[in-house]
């Protein structure tokens, strides 16, 4: 019998770095720290929800040549349903280790009462395309990429918009980012304008500790480049901008939101427009932001703002068993 060639075993601390390197050589176009990473699976950490990380090692060398996850989503959350991840070192694809490492997890879902899981793969590469639909994943929605240029040259023009009534602009710098109440405001700006923010799954709501985890305490958080606009002491639109991992000289669209009664009135953006401008004053060359093709009213804005295109996701699902 042949003996195989690897070994699997669950991921530990010490993988993020390594994990770090697969993801530049994979996708150098969209880098991912051993921070960010370990922020990720922190996040995952709270009694509802499971989570498992398997390291897939050479059976000679014990080089780590792969790597697989499988949890519920914090956002929206479904003890049925599940996410599951595959990074395969390049010169290991085709081999069978993408198969192998889907196979335990699948089948750990299968074990946990699983009906459904997401999975998500770049319509740019091919042979990932492939194992997708090969391992019964249906295409449901698509996710761009986008960036933006910020030399003159490819400036967009486009009007400031004046604000109405009694609504007005500021940072969370100016707000004071350590004050509670200006936290729990923008909690409850991201809790209601989440809703209606397109994802695979029904969202659900977080706690207030987990979205201070993945803002305020984020490393990527900026203060002075989270925008709002407030009627009142209510915020009612944000956007934010975070530091990128693509380089000291990016930064990225985190979140934009507005709450729906006040939607219609250009507030988004005019936000994102400040924001634009802040980063282009303080040096920046570009700004990057994500957009899922379900999400028009978003896509118009960055189409109108200059943002074009870089890489294209799909995003699908997999059914186990129906309910019932």
């Amino acid at each position: 019998m042949r003996r195989p060639a690897w070994r699997l075993r669950r991921v530990r601390d010490s993988d993020y770095p390594v994990k770090s390197e697969l993801q530049a050589r994979l996708y150098p176009d969209n880098p991912i720290s051993s921070e960010e990473f370990r922020q990720r699976a922190r996040l995952l950490e709270e009694p509802r929800i499971f989570h498992v990380g398997i390291v897939a090692e050479d059976a000679v060398t014990q080089a780590v040549v792969g790597f697989g996850a499988l949890n519920n989503s914090p956002w929206n959350f479904d003890p049925a349903k599940y996410s599951v991840e595959l990074m395969i070192d390049p010169d290991r694809q085709g081999r069978g280790l993408g198969r192998s490492l889907f196979e335990v997890l699948e089948e750990a879902a299968r074990r946990r009462g699983a009906t459904l899981l997401w999975a998500s793969v770049r319509a740019e590469d091919p042979r990932s395309v492939r194992f997708f639909r090969r391992s019964g994943f249906v295409e449901r929605r698509r996710s761009w990429a986008s960036r933006l240029d910020l030399s003159e040259r490819s400036r967009p023009r486009h009007a400031a918009v004046s604000p109405r009534g009694e609504v007005r602009f500021t940072s969370i710098a100016q707000e004071g980012p350590n004050r509670r109440e200006v936290r729990q405001r923008l909690y409850r700006l991201r809790i209601e304008s989440g809703k209606d923010v397109p994802s695979m799954g029904t969202p659900t709501r977080y706690s207030f500790e987990q979205f201070l985890a993945i803002s305020f305490r984020d490393p990527r958080f900026l203060p002075e480049a989270t925008l709002v606009a407030s009627v009142g002491d209510r915020y009612v639109s944000m956007t934010a901008l975070e530091r990128a991992e693509g380089g000291p000289d990016t930064l990225h669209v985190g979140y934009t939101g507005t709450l729906r009664e006040f939607r219609g009135q250009g507030l988004a953006t005019e936000l994102k427009r400040r924001a634009i401008e802040l980063a282009r004053a303080r040096g920046y060359r570009y700004v990057t932001t994500d957009n899922d093709s379900l999400n028009t009213p978003i896509r118009k804005i960055n189409q109108r703002l200059g943002f074009r295109v870089q890489r294209t996701t799909i995003r699908g699902e997999k059914l186990l068993a129906r309910p019932g």
